[in-house]
């Protein structure tokens, strides 16, 4: 598998994960948060960062790992190690938040 079309793979699955969790969490089972500008801004950072973790993983950590399980583990990996990200960048910027407050 070429790197393009795993990077567009990658974009594709991230895109799906963050609908799906969207339309169960924000959108009470339905398409309602499109019609939010707020939340479709939301939705596109989101994607960013567990298309971040996909790459992350299969660049960084299974840079030697055969193609296919390296395209499978990045899959799997890809979005915790994204929301692990997101969450650490959240709690710091609480921490400093506190310090100044």
């Amino acid at each position: 598998m070429s790197k393009n079309s795993r990077l567009l793979a990658f974009f594709v699955i991230s895109l799906f994960i963050m609908g799906y969790l969207l339309f169960i969490d924000d959108g009470n089972y339905n398409f309602d948060w499109l019609t939010h500008g707020s939340t479709i801004l939301v939705y596109l950072l989101y994607v960013l960062v567990v298309f971040s973790g996909q790459v992350v993983v299969s660049e960084v950590f299974l840079k030697s790992s055969k193609s296919f399980s390296r395209f499978l583990w990045s899959i799997l990996l890809g979005p915790f190690l994204g929301a692990t990200a997101i969450i650490f960048v959240l709690f710091v910027v609480a921490q400093v938040n506190n310090l100044f407050s």
